[in-house]
């Protein structure tokens, strides 16, 4: 008699099974956000999973940082970036585009298929994400990880959270899923940095990211406050 649990059908459960383990095995993108725009996980060129942060650009100076060594206040709503300090630094110099860490020490955890533990504390797991954008900048982010196949809405204006992003890839690169910047502080594809945008800008007669963007959306959040109570 033939034993009801061949080895065709234990392979079959073992493909289920690591599917169902695995981090991401669904494509996920952030919540829908008209500030954030649409930056989801999805398969890359080999079929692994990417992150494709879709238009890079902080237009309104908000979401992105030079780094994330200081906190920031943005339109009341608190967020503290120096949290995830340590983890963008490693994931900054690894070599796989979605990965997580310890948020208390910034140590690697694994990569996009790292199950995530059963009963975790919050807060103690970060999910760092690096991608290159429409715009040819790059873009990290990383956020609190939550749960498997999913992402918080980082917009704290909208739900509790926190990250920190910044305008920089990863020059050590290795799972193909885009190309890595030349230098470790490039912002863009052809080697142009952060600085080097700003300059650019202001001999444009155009605003910066630091300053005067900011001071710009504070007026016009002034002027939709009249326009509502008028």
């Amino acid at each position: 008699m033939r034993h009801p649990f061949s080895p065709a059908f234990f392979f079959i459960f073992l493909i289920v099974y690591n599917a169902s383990q695995a981090r991401f095995n669904l494509e996920t993108c952030f919540p829908p956000d008209p500030d954030f725009g649409s930056k989801c996980i999805e398969r890359g060129p080999s079929r692994q999973w990417c992150f494709n942060p879709d238009n890079a650009a902080d237009p309104f100076g908000w979401m992105v940082h030079r780094n994330c060594s200081r906190e920031a206040t943005i339109l009341r709503a608190q967020h503290a970036p120096t949290r995830y300090e340590k983890a963008m630094t490693s994931h900054l110099q690894g070599v796989t585009s979605i990965a997580y860490y310890s948020t208390l020490n910034g140590t690697l955890l694994g990569g996009a298929d790292w199950p995530l533990p059963e009963n975790f504390e919050a807060g103690t797991i970060t999910v760092c994400l690096s991608g290159l954008g429409r715009d040819t900048l790059y873009f990290t982010i990383c956020v609190d990880a939550t749960s498997d196949n999913m992402l918080p809405n980082p917009n704290s204006r909208r739900a509790p959270g926190g990250w920190c992003a910044v305008h920089l890839g990863q020059p050590n690169l290795r799972d193909g899923c885009y190309s890595p910047p030349p230098t470790a502080n490039a912002a863009m594809q052809n080697g142009s940095t952060l600085d080097d945008l700003i300059e650019l800008n202001k001999s444009n007669g155009r605003v910066d990211v630091d300053g005067s963007l900011k001071n710009m959306t504070w007026l016009l959040v002034m002027l939709f406050i009249m326009y509502y109570f008028s």
